[in-house]
């Protein structure tokens, strides 16, 4: 079975849906997946392509329904069936871990920078912006056994600086 779905709303956008929707998808065994964004009629728009058995579909279109990351902002979600392609899940897991360690790389940076002196230490009113605090977390979760007691304080500092 093949799937489109599209979740639109004024947030959607960089809080984290493309790896969330993944993480899904990876949990669920997939066969195909593919995530990218858009818009649909100036609203934000984050589309899904889904490919499995109907079992693992209609589990992965309850979960998206039921849940959401916790800074989007959704008015609709609808699905449709699609007949184009999908990429292989692993193809696209690839990309997003790619992507997302991305945004973890600059982060990592920023914390050097911070180290050494070369930029203020933050205050309570730095803030990073939600889709690199959802990337460290990506980050963390995904390499947590290879950190180390530095790694962790490393991780205690980011939470500072983006939950207080």
């Amino acid at each position: 079975m093949k799937l489109k779905i599209k979740v639109t709303g004024p947030r959607v956008h960089d809080v984290g849906y493309r790896p969330f929707l993944a993480e899904i998808a990876i949990c669920l065994g997939l066969s195909g997946f593919e995530v990218y964004y858009d818009e649909d009629g100036g609203r934000q728009a984050v589309v899904a392509l889904l490919e499995g058995d109907d079992r693992r579909v209609a589990k992965f279109c309850d979960f998206a329904e039921k849940q959401r990351p916790q800074l989007a902002e959704v008015d609709d979600i609808r699905w449709e069936d699609f007949s184009g392609d999908v990429m292989p899940l692993w193809q696209f897991a690839s990309i997003i871990i790619a992507t997302q360690m991305n945004k973890a790389v600059q982060l990592l940076s920023f914390e050097k920078r911070w180290r050494t002196g070369k930029i203020e230490k933050p205050t309570r009113r730095t803030l990073l912006p939600s889709s690199r605090q959802l990337a460290l977390d990506l980050c963390i979760k995904a390499v947590s056994s290879h950190f180390n007691e530095s790694g962790w304080r490393l991780c205690h500092a980011y939470d500072h600086i983006i939950l207080r």
